[in-house]
C-alpha cells in the first residue's frame, strides 16, 4: 500500500496513440472479415464497416487518456485499463533490469519504450512510449537508485567500503573514481560473426530447411504454401536477424546490451543480480570453433523470452574467461575444464540402457504397425515386413553406447569459491557458472535406473526461470555431501537485498 500524497501521474507521449491503433489492427481486420456474413445494423443504414472503425479509434485514444505512471521514492506506479482497471506498484528496491527500446513506430517518431522489470511473475511495467529524453531520464534516476538500494553507493568516495554486508570489497575503492559513469565498450558482433552465428543456430538452420521442404512439396503436389506457415517461419529468423549491430558496454556495477534491426533495444542489469554465467556451445559453432556466452538474471519476464540472456554471441572457444571480470567483478579462482571431477563411471551403462529402452519404443510401434498391415491383407514390401524395423537395433544400441560415452567424456563439476561449475553435454555442451549466493535450493533425486547403481541427480535452482542446473550420477556419498557443503555456504550469506 501507498501511503502519503497522491503520486505526480504523468500520460505517456501522445504517439502512444497509434501505437495503441497498430496494435488493434489485427483485431480490426479479423472483425472486417466476420462483418461481411453479418446483417447491417439499422436497417442497413449503418453497418459494421463503419462502425468497427470509428470504435477502434475511440478505444485506442481511451486506452491512452487511462495510462499513466508515478514515479515515488519508494516504487513505480503504473495503471492502465478502461474497461478493466489495472493499477501496479513496483518497489525501486526489488528492479532487475531496466530497458530502453524501440519498436517500427518509436523509430519512426523517435519514441522509446522504457521496460522496467522485476523478479516477480507480474513485476514487469512497460512506458510505452516516451520521448528519448524522458526515457533517459527515467533510466538514469531508477538504475542509480536501484545501485543505492543495495548499500553499495558507487559514488562513494575513495577509502569509503564497497563491501556487501560479510562479503570482501567488490571493488578497490581507488577505482571508483575511474570506473564510477565511464562506460566501457566490452564487445561488439562483428559482421563476420553475425553469419557465424547465424549460420550455426539451430532455428534458421531448421526454418531454412523446414523452408525448402515446404517449397519443394508445395510444386510437387500443386498446393499452395500457406501464409501462415511462412509467418511461422520467418519470425524465428527475424529473431536472429535482431542481433544485428549487438554491443556490450561495461560500468562499474552494471551491464549494458544493445542490438536491432527493425527495432532497436537497449537492456540494463546489475552485476549482483546476475545469477549464473553460461557457455553455451552448439555442435556447428564447437566444429567452428567458437562459442556464445550468457546470462540470466532474476528478471521472470527476460527469462521466459531468453532475449536479454545473449551478452556475446560469438566469441572463441575458451576464452569465456576473458569477460568475467567485467560481467561478475569477482572471478572464480583460477580453473580450467581440465581440472572438472567427472561423474562416476557408471553413467555410461545407466544412460545408454536408457536409450536403448526409449528407442525401443518407435521401433516396437513400426513393427507392430506393420504387423498388423500384413495380417490384414495388405500387399506390403518384402523389405517392409514387421521384423524389417528390428534391424535397426544394433544401430541403436551402438548410438546409445556413443552418446553415453560422450556425455561422461564432457559432463563434469567443480566447486570454484564463489561458484560452482558445471558442464554438461552430449552433441551440444553448455558450461555454468552458478554464484552459490544466489541459490534458491538444492535436492537430490534418483531414478529406477539410478538407485539400482547407486547414483543421485543434484539439482541446483536459483532465482531465474530458466532450466534447473543438473550435476548427473553422482556417487550417493558424494552427492550428499556436494548437496550439504552447496547448502550450508549459501546459508552463511546473507543477501543484502533482493535476490
Amino acid at each position: 500500500v501507498i501511503t502519503g500524497p497522491e503520486p505526480n501521474w504523468q500520460r505517456l507521449h501522445p504517439v502512444t496513440v497509434i501505437r495503441e491503433l497498430l496494435a488493434l489492427v489485427w483485431n480490426f481486420v479479423a472483425a472486417l472479415v466476420v462483418s461481411g456474413a453479418l446483417p447491417s445494423f439499422g436497417g442497413g443504414i449503418i453497418g459494421v464497416e463503419e462502425v468497427l472503425p470509428v470504435a477502434v479509434v475511440a478505444f485506442g485514444v481511451l486506452r491512452y487518456l487511462f495510462t499513466s505512471y508515478a514515479i515515488t521514492d519508494d516504487a513505480v506506479l503504473y495503471r492502465r485499463g478502461v474497461i478493466v482497471r489495472q493499477r501496479t506498484a513496483l518497489p525501486r528496491a526489488r528492479i532487475q533490469n531496466v530497458s530502453i527500446g524501440a519498436d517500427i513506430v518509436g523509430r519512426v517518431f523517435s519514441m522509446q519504450t522504457l521496460t522496467i522489470s522485476s523478479a516477480g511473475s507480474q513485476g514487469e511495467i512497460e512506458l510505452a512510449v516516451v520521448s528519448k529524453d524522458t526515457a533517459r531520464r527515467l533510466l538514469a534516476t531508477l538504475t542509480d537508485q536501484v545501485t543505492k538500494a543495495d548499500g553499495f553507493d558507487r559514488a562513494t568516495t575513495p577509502g569509503s567500503s564497497l563491501a556487501p554486508p560479510g562479503g570482501p570489497p567488490l571493488l578497490d575503492p581507488t577505482e571508483v573514481g575511474l570506473l564510477r559513469g565511464q562506460r566501457v565498450e566490452r564487445y561488439r558482433l562483428s559482421t563476420r560473426q553475425f553469419l557465424v552465428y547465424a549460420v550455426s543456430s539451430r532455428v534458421v538452420v531448421l526454418g531454412v530447411i523446414a523452408l525448402l521442404v515446404m517449397t519443394v512439396g508445395s510444386l510437387v503436389s500443386g498446393s499452395g504454401f500457406g501464409i501462415i506457415w511462412m509467418v511461422g517461419l520467418v519470425v524465428p529468423i527475424v529473431a536472429v536477424l535482431d542481433l544485428n549491430g549487438f554491443t556490450l558496454e561495461t560500468e562499474a556495477d552494471r551491464l549494458r546490451v544493445s542490438h536491432g534491426l527493425f527495432s532497436t533495444r537497449e537492456k540494463w542489469a546489475r552485476k549482483e543480480r546476475i545469477q549464473l554465467l553460461e557457455v553455451r556451445r552448439p555442435f556447428v559453432r564447437q566444429r567452428l570453433g567458437v562459442e556464445t556466452l550468457a546470462i540470466a538474471t532474476a528478471d521472470v519476464a527476460e527469462s521466459n523470452s531468453g532475449r536479454f540472456d545473449l551478452c556475446a554471441p560469438i566469441i572463441k572457444s575458451d576464452s569465456w574467461t576473458e569477460f568475467l571480470p567485467d560481467l561478475v567483478g569477482i572471478p572464480p579462482d583460477p580453473v580450467s575444464e581440465d581440472d572438472l571431477q567427472r561423474v562416476s563411471p557408471l553413467t555410461v551403462r545407466r544412460r545408454a540402457i536408457r536409450s536403448v529402452v526409449v528407442g525401443l519404443i518407435p521401433i516396437s510401434l513400426v513393427a507392430a504397425f506393420i504387423g498388423v498391415g500384413t495380417s490384414s491383407g495388405n500387399q506390403w514390401p518384402t523389405s517392409a515386413m514387421w521384423w524389417w524395423p528390428l534391424c535397426l537395433l544394433p544401430v541403436l544400441v551402438v548410438a546409445a553406447i556413443a552418446l553415453a560415452r560422450r556425455a561422461y567424456a564432457v559432463d563434469g563439476w567443480y566447486v570454484s569459491t564463489p561458484y560452482l561449475i558445471v558442464r554438461r553435454g552430449r552433441i551440444d555442451e553448455t558450461l555454468r557458472l552458478i554464484r552459490i549466493s544466489k541459490l534458491q535450493s538444492v535436492s537430490l533425486t534418483s531414478s529406477f535406473f539410478q538407485r539400482r547403481l547407486g547414483l543421485v541427480t543434484l539439482i541446483v535452482d536459483t532465482a531465474n526461470l530458466g532450466v534447473p542446473t543438473l550435476v548427473r550420477d553422482l556417487p550417493i556419498d558424494e552427492g550428499e555431501f556436494l548437496a550439504s557443503q552447496l547448502a550450508g555456504f549459501a546459508g552463511r550469506i546473507s543477501l543484502p537485498d533482493g535476490v
